[in-house]
């Protein structure tokens, strides 16, 4: 057995046992872990085109439970969510009507605690072509790759994509107004440990064209 092989299994092994975690210990993870967290989303893809000439266009921004800019964040959130409820209240489609109903919980109420100790906020610049988005999943899933190898819970927090440009949220974060597209995530320790989950295997979704 090479070395290759061993990644490749390692890599297998933390695909199969990412999941998202929702509910956290009080235990504070070190700064080295989510440092180490951090550079895993540094090390992601970008948009080299888009962003010829920068060097700042990716920022990573760790946020402490107690940290006093918390708040702020979830009523930028709040607000957010419920201008983009404005423009779908009217849909009928059956399909949209579970989100709705939590976007309108979200509006009237905030959004759910954020229960990890931290919160994890990624800025990629906006460039041309927009690959804004492609560069920031690339750089959640390297995180999310990352935390489950140090034993660390992980959980999305995609309401921030809906803050993309805004002003206020970039003035917190010390940003150029509206030239950063934003995701985030909240890591720390399971509240519980995980049980095994079995996977049912998928019908095949694959379509091959060969030579």
């Amino acid at each position: 057995m090479n070395d290759r092989t061993i990644d490749n299994e390692v890599l297998d092994r933390l695909l199969r046992t990412r999941r998202t975690v929702r509910r956290f210990s009080p235990e504070v993870p070190s700064r080295m872990m989510v440092e180490a967290v951090l550079e895993a989303g540094r090390l992601a893809p970008y948009a080299g085109l888009a962003n010829k000439g920068t060097r700042d266009f990716r920022r990573f921004f760790a946020v402490s439970a107690s940290s006093a800019v918390v708040a702020p964040i979830r009523g930028l959130v709040r607000q957010a969510v419920a201008a983009k409820l404005d423009g779908l209240s009217e849909s009928k489609d059956p399909r949209m009507l579970p989100m709705l109903g939590a976007m309108r919980g979200i509006a009237e109420n905030g959004p759910p605690p954020w229960t990890a100790p931290w919160l994890l906020i990624v800025a990629e610049r906006r460039g041309y072509p927009a690959r804004e988005s492609e560069a920031l999943a690339h750089c959640l899933e390297n995180m999310w790759l990352k935390a489950t190898a140090l034993g660390l819970g992980f959980q999305m927090v995609s309401a921030l994509a809906d803050l993309s440009g805004d002003i206020e949220l970039s003035r917190l974060l010390g940003l150029p107004a509206g030239e950063f597209e934003f995701d985030a995530c909240q890591v720390g320790f399971p509240e519980a440990p995980l049980p095994d989950v079995a996977r049912e295997e998928p019908e095949s979704s694959i379509t091959w064209f060969e030579g």
